[in-house]
């Protein structure tokens, strides 16, 4: 049975217990190797926009409140994920390319992230990369603070939520969460936690 979340307030996010892990850090996004090949001078002007569709990515994010969750308060809910424990469903459809929500939660240093968990194990926190070369993180552990994306599972084969992290000069770093597939009403948000959550787990087998 599924809770209507009102995009998770903080009253019902007190009555729902968070049983599964959720988040760890996940240092880098993967990358992909470029292929050179003989490019057609019809397709310049498509590159172009192309290669400014990538420097305003790198440039600009949506603001919170263009979200889906902040647009669409009751879009999500915590319900029963059966073995994985709580789990975080859609409650209308929603398409491919939606920006969902932030993960949102406590911004913690190098220092205070080994501060408070100097064995390195952390199940609701998500590291960034920042400009300058250091790290900080977003501890979703609290279940307000980190809610909604808090509550999603793991999916190492066909997740259908990806991360974006922005992270510019000046601003304070985000970590945006998509729609990588076409969302249906009753779907789990699901997205994979990286090789990192399960690295630093010596003894667990990762569930895809």
């Amino acid at each position: 049975m599924l809770v209507d979340a009102a995009c998770l307030s903080p009253s019902v996010l007190l009555s729902v217990a968070a049983y599964g892990s959720v988040v760890a850090p996940s240092w880098l996004l993967p990358t992909a190797a470029a292929t050179t090949v003989a490019i057609p001078l019809i397709m310049l002007p498509m590159l172009k926009g192309m290669e400014q569709d990538k420097k305003d990515w790198e440039t600009k994010a949506p603001e919170v409140h263009e979200s889906d969750c902040a647009m669409h308060p009751d879009a999500f809910a915590v319900g029963d994920a059966g073995a994985k424990g709580q789990g975080l469903f859609v409650m209308r459809s929603i398409k491919k390319g939606t920006f969902l929500f932030d993960y949102t939660g406590e911004h913690l240093s190098q220092m205070e992230y080994n501060v408070r968990y100097p064995n390195g194990v952390s199940d609701y926190t998500v590291g960034l990369r920042l400009p300058n070369g250091g790290m900080n993180f977003i501890d979703g552990r609290h279940e307000v603070l980190g809610a909604p994306a808090r509550f999603m599972n793991h999916d190492g084969r066909s997740p259908n939520v990806g991360r974006r992290t922005f992270c510019k000069e000046g601003v304070a770093p985000r970590v945006l969460m998509y729609a990588i597939a076409d969302l249906q009403v009753g779907d789990e948000l699901q997205w994979n936690y990286g090789d990192g959550y399960w690295a630093a787990r010596s003894g667990l087998i990762e569930d895809i």
